[in-house]
């Protein structure tokens, strides 16, 4: 669904969308028919649109009380791998990485800039 540009949350996911696509069908298949449906009905409706550059880089403010432009790995490391409603994996930690650390700072993240790189694959998934 991410790839068709909508980004519902795992929440959401589960108790309202893959739940209305059953039909008929057993509890572990969504039939492509249902699944066609929803993925127009969220599109058109932009439901489950991906949260707005301003958002996304206020949040990551949140661990720049300095307001210096970068947030130490470990930092994020603790909170998205052990917080939050659902933490990532250490493998989806480990991806999030190779696209968002600093190059020249390896033990940090340029969060502007990896927002600025979200937000353009996002733009580009969207079209």
């Amino acid at each position: 669904m991410r790839y068709l540009g909508i980004f519902a949350s795992d929440e959401q996911l589960a108790s309202e969308i893959i739940e209305g696509m059953h039909d008929d069908a057993p509890a572990s298949f969504i039939r492509y028919p249902s699944f066609e449906a929803k993925a127009l009905e969220l599109l058109q409706t932009g439901e489950c649109a991906p949260d707005s550059e301003d958002m996304l880089l206020r949040a990551f403010r949140t661990f720049d009380p300095d307001n210096t432009g970068y947030v130490p790995v470990d930092k994020l490391k603790q909170m998205l791998l052990k917080e939050g409603t659902a933490p990532f994996r250490e493998k989806e930690f480990e991806s999030f990485l190779r696209v968002s650390r600093d190059k020249q700072k390896p033990d940090m993240i340029q969060y502007e800039d990896y927002v600025a790189t979200l937000l353009k694959e996002v733009d580009l998934v969207g079209r």
